[in-house]
């Protein structure tokens, strides 16, 4: 039916091998995608949690660590701009959690936050990091 030689043969199966080898390269290049975005998740709920003031199994929050933990979060919104609406947003919580007590604590965070803001902002104009 079809009269192939050898060399014919080779090429269509080094084609063939080429076909998928690129189709497992792509598929393991989206699976290392798809658990990196869940990593930078994680990694987001966690900070956004001690950002908020919440203790976890390291213990209580101290407010140094949570002032970081602010601005670890815009670091991350402006790294990964699919997670911008979710820091703004977060921050904005933690802006109207903060300004409702007067202590000298409270009002670094509400700082902190404030600026946090900005530089998200600032990265969503300009582009810079």
């Amino acid at each position: 039916m079809f009269d192939m030689n050898t060399g014919e043969i080779v090429i269509v199966l080094l084609g063939g091998s080429l076909i998928g080898a690129l189709l497992t390269y792509l598929t393991a290049t989206r699976d290392l995608a798809l658990r990196r975005r869940m990593q930078t998740i994680d990694i987001f709920l966690r900070v956004a949690a001690r950002a908020h003031g919440y203790a976890d199994e390291r213990g209580p929050v101290g407010l140094g660590e949570q002032v970081a933990a602010i601005y670890l979060m815009a670091d991350l919104a402006n790294r990964d701009k699919w997670l911008r609406k979710a820091g703004i947003g977060h921050l904005g919580e933690v802006l109207k959690w903060s300004s409702k007590s007067e202590s000298a604590g409270q009002e670094r965070i509400v700082t902190a936050v404030k600026s946090a803001l900005q530089m998200i902002e600032k990265n969503r104009v300009t582009g810079e990091y």
